[in-house]
């Protein structure tokens, strides 16, 4: 099973949850909000890549975000809003607006078939659990939909540069399917936003994006040296090396919010 993780980390053994956090007083709570977010997110010139000939910063790890995007999606629905916008001036006061993931750990690893295969569905079962509709399934749910718009940010932003440019990428072996995830994405976003969302078309649409880290683990093991993967995602290989590189840390990220959801709300074949 996968473990249960605080609503906000603090530094301390056990975090805080929703319930702690609602008790405190306006100032702490905008003190963590400002936390969460620098834990979360920098400034594109701390790590990002930059390519003049591509138009800037590279966002290989997804985005860019905004902040006040994304203190709505964690922070929404426990704060009012003039305190979202009150933090997200205090984090804006520097003049930066597009801000880049914090990469933790190897939690932005490509995705390697042999030692990282995704998780399986099928031990889910299309019924749901006991804790599907509890505050923690609902909290699980946001996070899962929060991270699938946050990839249909990347496939938009890519979709974006695309237009208009007039130098056809060189053939190479196809990565990731972008259709096929962009399908995907406006699945499970629809499905997500139901009141209840169903446990069987979640599954269906997520393993479209589990067949897609599979194939993108073996084509990048053909493709890549892990030890360059920051210069090739910045000059590409083609378009297929351009997708992989853009597509697969949001798309892991997704797909991993998804199933610590189902590991709330749906019952298990163990």
């Amino acid at each position: 099973m996968v473990k249960e993780r605080p609503f906000l980390e603090d530094g301390s053994q056990f975090g805080v949850s929703r319930t702690q956090f609602r008790r405190l007083r306006k100032a702490e709570k905008r003190e963590l909000m400002l936390h969460w977010f620098h834990a979360n997110y920098e400034d594109p010139a701390e790590n990002t890549p930059f390519e003049n000939a591509e138009g800037g910063y590279q966002y290989i790890w997804g985005g860019p975000y905004e902040a006040r995007d994304e203190l709505y999606a964690m922070f929404g629905d426990i704060v009012p809003e003039g305190l979202i916008d009150d933090v997200t001036q205090e984090i804006e006061q520097h003049g930066t607006f597009d801000w880049a993931p914090v990469q933790k750990g190897d939690d932005y690893e490509p995705v390697d078939q042999d030692e990282n295969v995704p998780a399986n569905l099928d031990i889910y079962l299309d019924e749901p659990s006991q804790r599907y509709g509890s505050p923690e399934e609902l909290d699980a749910r946001k996070q899962a939909l929060a991270a699938i718009e946050r990839l249909e940010k990347v496939i938009d932003k890519r979709r974006s540069i695309g237009i208009g440019h007039n130098q056809p990428p060189e053939p190479v072996e196809e990565g990731p399917d972008e259709p096929e995830v962009r399908e995907a994405v406006q699945e499970l976003k629809l499905e997500f936003k139901t009141q209840s969302p169903d446990i069987a078309t979640i599954k269906k649409w997520a393993r479209r994006l589990r067949d897609v880290l599979v194939v993108a683990g073996k084509w990048a093991g053909k493709k890549l040296d892990k030890a360059a993967d920051s210069a090739m995602a910045v000059i590409g290989t083609g378009a297929g090396g351009y997708v992989l590189s853009q597509y697969v840390p949001p798309i892991h990220h997704a797909f991993e919010t998804i199933i610590n959801w189902l590991e709330i709300a749906a019952k298990t074949i163990f």
